[in-house]
């Protein structure tokens, strides 16, 4: 591939990946082990960030609802979100609350 395609392919993955909403991530450390960002728009530009981190209740079924919910603070506020996901029983004790 030519060097002009190459960066233009970089680029549309930042913007589809590493930005804004983002993927699910796993965990580098443990893949067990998930994360959910929300990236403001600074970051995209090199901008200094703050991080907040909203974390899931048991119940886990609002992560997605905390990080989207804290998504305009994000934005106003050059705030990056980030939403862990804690699985149930990681330890295999079925431990519900991780």
């Amino acid at each position: 591939m030519n060097q002009p395609v190459v960066q233009k392919t970089i680029e549309r993955g930042r913007a589809l990946y590493d930005l804004g909403a983002t993927a699910i991530f796993a965990s580098k450390t443990d893949p067990r082990f998930h994360y959910w960002p929300l990236c403001a728009p600074c970051v995209g530009q090199g901008g200094k960030v703050d991080l907040l981190v909203a974390v899931h209740g048991t119940s886990r079924t609002s992560f997605l609802d905390f990080r989207d919910g804290f998504a305009a603070f994000g934005r106003w506020n050059d705030c990056a979100i980030l939403c862990p996901v804690f699985p149930v029983g990681v330890r295999g004790d079925d431990n519900r609350s991780g």
